[in-house]
């Protein structure tokens, strides 16, 4: 599922967005991060957050609307009202999440994770993840920014140019057994397979 940084620091994890107003009862549609949906209807409460402001809003009800949800928090009774929260994120701690299956993830856990070589191409870092962008199509990417440099993953001084370029770049990396190998979100690390994508 996708979340911000920010979720890193205090253990949470945003869990979906607010899309549009819905209805006339104040409704609100939401884009579902994890693509799971029955962890929706146990929550009891959230945290809407636009940047720095946050509030925490309880759950009225929630129901299916085709592939989507449709959610309705208490005091939001209006599509006036409901309109104001419009591209907010929805927040929950880590336990109310989607539970993870066997070679899943939570987005959170590979933000800063470094992108690295398989052990038989040496001990290279080609940059760090600084966000996953999940709204295109059926595969998710991780945006890299590259750091220009042979490093260990842990970033030591023994520093070599790998690009013979000047500054940072950002490129795309799929997600997909194709091009990303060993995830390792304990020493935040993850295994690039072709390295022909890195501009």
């Amino acid at each position: 599922m996708l979340v911000s940084k920010d979720s890193m620091k205090n253990n949470n994890l945003v869990i979906g967005k607010i899309r549009t107003s819905f209805g006339v009862k104040g409704f609100v549609k939401i884009m579902n991060f994890s693509g799971e949906k029955d962890h929706f209807f146990e929550l009891k409460e959230v945290v809407l957050q636009n940047g720095k402001i946050r509030e925490k809003k309880k759950i009225e009800e929630v129901l299916p609307h085709g592939n989507n949800l449709v959610i309705r928090f208490e005091g939001i009774h209006t599509p006036e009202a409901a309109k104001k929260y419009i591209n907010w994120e929805m927040w929950v701690s880590r336990e109310n999440a989607c539970a993870l299956g066997e070679g899943e993830y939570y987005l959170a856990d590979l933000y800063g994770s470094a992108l690295v070589s398989t052990p038989e191409k040496g001990s290279k870092v080609y940059g760090r993840v600084k966000s996953v962008i999940c709204e295109c199509g059926t595969t998710d990417f991780l945006e890299v920014e590259s750091i220009g440099k042979d490093l260990d993953a842990g970033g030591s001084e023994d520093e070599k140019d790998l690009t013979g370029k000047e500054g940072k770049k950002v490129f795309l990396v799929p997600f997909t057994n194709k091009f990303v190998g060993k995830v390792d979100t304990e020493n935040k690390t993850i295994e690039l397979l072709e390295e022909w994508i890195i501009p």
